[in-house]
């Protein structure tokens, strides 16, 4: 094959792996296990054998940031696994049943794995082969940017940007029988989504709940193509941004009303999450065209502010109309109510599901403190979690329930992770954390050094972006999205490096 012909192939794998975001839960009977649920895994899989292929056949440079973040990042989290496995007290708790493939080998052979010796060696082989993946994800999406685009910053963002469109308009046609639902009650709507969710991930194949057939929780929240409403509006953190870039160069009806649409759908989805990244990034988006004041700012500005208000009373002003599954009376929303409900309510301890929230983030907290330099090791916190519940949280519904599956599952179920940051300190210790936080470090540091790329409407939308995504992981495990942004910075700005350095 032609190099030529191997670029625009792995162009099109990038594509799909921008476009592919929400399908992060796919049914079991379309994964493999060893593999997982993400489609994106398999994007990238078969994206890494072309650049194997290539790089053989070719022969191009690599950059060398990337690479040896990869071997530490690895190399840290299989550290912290082995120190985690000698030192793990709940081997009594592990039966051979909740390792699969271990049973089938002990079935098979008829031969006793019963032993703790054995049971760590056998986790220390799994867990290690997932670090690696893992790892590779994080690390190849950023490594596909540069080497598909070099120092061509307007192509790649250009190419991200389509991408993107591609990416919103999917949400939106989804969600046109998704918001007849919820807005109408419209059965044959409804009979669609039944007939469609099934094809996008297991219903209820987590917790005994997630993700529902379809979501009639606090009155019914979209969610688009997602398994829940908060991933949802993580990707539209990843969207909007890209979609007033687009609407600012080119002021056309068909952005302007897809813009319209997919805030209507972000308002609908009722997510604390949804609502916090949107002012974030408004926010800034708002400032940067204040502080580059003209005419044509002041007037998109207008256009902005005039867009979301239109967007939330058009929200406001058709309720949902399904059955309230509480059986309580639905409470009308206005404007008042509905930011104390999705907004506000996120200092609230006792709203909506805060207490949860808290409970895992303080208990994972105290399990990182028991083990602060390497944690407790990758796949290994949750038998410590239940050890470290603080007593506030004991009675809460949510977390009974992950206590009670982990007790009769073991390894086989395990507690979210609710923030990214703390989720890493637990597992991976202080070491780990410094580690995962070293790019963001790193992006901050090329900023400062190329601060005049502040004045730039393209590089303010790819970082607010990227400032979207860190806040997102207060709340919750890391997307592909996150990788996605960081790439992307990160090329944009390592290719003003490079041409200073060919200068």
């Amino acid at each position: 094959m032609e190099q030529n012909f191997l670029q625009k192939l792995q162009k099109i794998f990038l594509s799909l792996i921008i476009i592919l975001v929400p399908f992060i839960w796919l049914p079991q009977k379309f994964y493999f296990s060893s593999i997982g649920p993400n489609a994106i895994s398999y994007v990238l899989l078969i994206s890494l054998l072309f650049f194997i292929y290539e790089y053989y056949k070719y022969g191009f440079k690599i950059n060398k940031t990337i690479f040896y973040f990869f071997i530490i990042y690895t190399s840290s989290q299989i550290i912290s696994l082995l120190q985690g496995l000698i030192i793990y007290p709940y081997y009594d708790l592990i039966d051979i049943s909740q390792l699969t493939k271990l049973q089938y080998l002990s079935d098979k052979f008829n031969i006793s794995f019963n032993n703790n010796i054995t049971i760590a060696i056998w986790l220390f082989i799994r867990e290690s082969k997932n670090i690696i993946l893992n790892s590779f994800y994080f690390c190849f999406i950023p490594l596909l940017f540069l080497y598909l685009f070099g120092n061509d910053r307007q192509q790649g963002f250009s190419f991200v940007r389509k991408s993107i469109l591609v990416l919103i308009s999917l949400l939106c046609i989804y969600s046109v029988p998704e918001i007849l639902y919820l807005k109408c009650n419209n059965q044959i709507a409804a009979n669609i989504l039944k007939f469609i969710n099934p094809f996008l991930y297991d219903v209820s194949s987590a917790h005994g709940w997630w993700p529902p057939l379809l979501w009639d929780y606090n009155g019914g929240q979209l969610r688009s193509l997602c398994p829940e409403p908060s991933f949802f509006c993580i990707i539209a953190a990843l969207g909007i941004p890209f979609l007033l870039n687009t609407i600012y160069k080119n002021f056309s009806f068909k952005y302007i009303f897809l813009f319209l649409l997919f805030v209507f759908m972000l308002f609908m989805s009722k997510s604390r999450t949804g609502m916090v990244l949107f002012l974030i990034e408004i926010f800034i988006f708002i400032s940067f065209l204040l502080y580059n004041f003209n005419k044509k700012n002041l007037l998109f500005i207008v256009f902005l502010l005039f867009s979301i208000s239109f967007s939330m009373l058009l929200n406001l002003s058709i309720p949902n109309k399904i059955p309230n599954k509480l059986k309580q009376e639905n409470k009308k929303e206005n404007l008042i109510t509905y930011i104390d409900d999705n907004l506000m309510s996120t200092v609230k301890t006792d709203v909506r599901t805060n207490n949860t929230r808290f409970a895992n983030i303080v208990t994972m907290a105290k399990v990182g403190l028991s083990k602060p330099i390497f944690g407790v090791g990758t796949h290994l916190k949750d038998a410590y979690m239940i050890e470290n519940i603080p007593e506030f949280a004991k009675k809460d519904k949510e977390t009974k329930l992950w206590i009670k599956k982990f007790k009769k599952e073991g390894l086989k179920s395990n507690f979210p992770a609710l923030n990214q940051y703390v989720f890493v300190f637990a597992e991976n210790g202080i070491i780990g954390l410094i580690i995962f936080i070293l790019p963001i470090i790193y992006i901050i540091y090329l900023i400062y050094k190329n601060s005049f790329l502040l004045k730039s409407f393209d590089f303010i939308t790819i970082l607010i972006v990227f400032i979207g995504q860190l806040f997102a992981m207060l709340g919750h495990d890391y997307l592909m999205t996150y990788p996605i942004s960081l790439g992307l910075i990160y090329f944009y700005l390592n290719s003003y490096s490079e041409s200073k350095n060919e200068n």
